[in-house]
């Protein structure tokens, strides 16, 4: 099996309702697949096509034969909440001392799907028969054990105001009618919004409505590797009063730290803004940014 085995998630801003469709909250750890063959013998997989088996010695599927054999779908998290970062570091690639490792930090996996179960695959039926066949094979006197399956809800809304108030990564929505299809965003991710500070260093001209205003702020962290062009969540007073004081702050240079991510019209000089965005995307822009305000400290 290579890495195009799992289903996968498109980014939204927002949750929503929907009768066809479930939520479940979204995890922080890695993605793998979990095979118990006919004989027992449990192996995990990440996505790269990588064995994780002997990186995580304690999670180990004890199905009863008729279940067997079986394959899940689902992720590898710290059992004692450690954070993506903390954990992965600690225990995803390690070489030496795992048993030692496994009892001080041990994992679990969070099985969120089912292709196969008692030999049968399954992959082509809809997620509310795979869910099903998920329980049954993984029922919750299991949760004494390396293995959960997760909380599913029906209000999308409701559990992402949730995952805000408890900090939560975010949620995953998916429809219940669709059958498991390896490599395809047909899942969907809404992420809780961060918040930042960064230095508004210019902004990019306008055009349409915004013709006589300007486009977007262009705003970087202070060690210039996040970079973004900001041009949502202002108001037609905002935008006139940030022009007006960004006028008085213009200058012509090029400041250090590289190409900004697209041309700027007007430099200025620096000044602090709030930002609100969903995630740092791997070139180090920020995704889906928000204008907060002037940062006042």
């Amino acid at each position: 099996m290579d890495n195009r085995w799992a289903m996968l998630c498109r980014l939204r801003v927002e949750a929503f309702n929907d009768p066809d469709w479930t939520w479940e909250r979204k995890l922080d750890g890695d993605r793998m697949s979990v095979l118990v063959t006919d004989n027992g013998t449990t192996s995990l997989l990440a996505r790269s096509g990588a064995s994780k088996t002997d990186q995580f010695p304690e999670i180990r599927l004890d199905l009863p034969p008729e279940s067997r054999p079986a394959m899940f779908d689902g992720e590898v998290v710290s059992a004692q909440g450690l954070g993506f970062q903390e954990f992965n570091q600690r225990r995803m690639n390690r070489q030496r001392d795992i048993e030692s490792f496994a009892r001080e930090l041990p994992a679990m996996y969070v099985a969120f799907d089912c292709l196969m179960v008692g030999g049968r695959d399954i992959g082509h039926l809809p997620l509310a028969e795979r869910r099903r066949a998920l329980e049954a094979a993984l029922p919750a006197s299991m949760d004494i054990g390396p293995v959960r399956v997760p909380a599913q809800f029906r209000d999308g809304v409701a559990l992402f105001e949730k995952a805000n108030e408890l900090k939560w990564e975010g949620v995953v929505g998916k429809r219940l009618d669709e059958p498991y299809m390896p490599h395809r965003r047909n899942w969907v991710k809404v992420k809780r919004w961060l918040e930042g500070t960064f230095n508004c260093v210019g902004y990019t001209l306008g055009c349409g409505r915004r013709e006589r205003l300007f486009g977007a702020l262009v705003v970087q962290s202070d060690d210039g590797k996040l970079k973004a062009e900001v041009g949502t969540g202002f108001d037609d007073a905002t935008l006139a009063s940030l022009l007006e004081y960004m006028r008085g702050r213009s200058k012509s240079m090029i400041l250090a730290g590289g190409a900004m991510p697209a041309p700027v019209g007007v430099w200025v000089e620096p000044f602090r803004v709030r930002v609100k965005y969903v995630e740092v995307t791997n070139a180090g822009s920020l995704r889906f940014p928000v204008y907060l305000g002037r940062d006042a400290s």
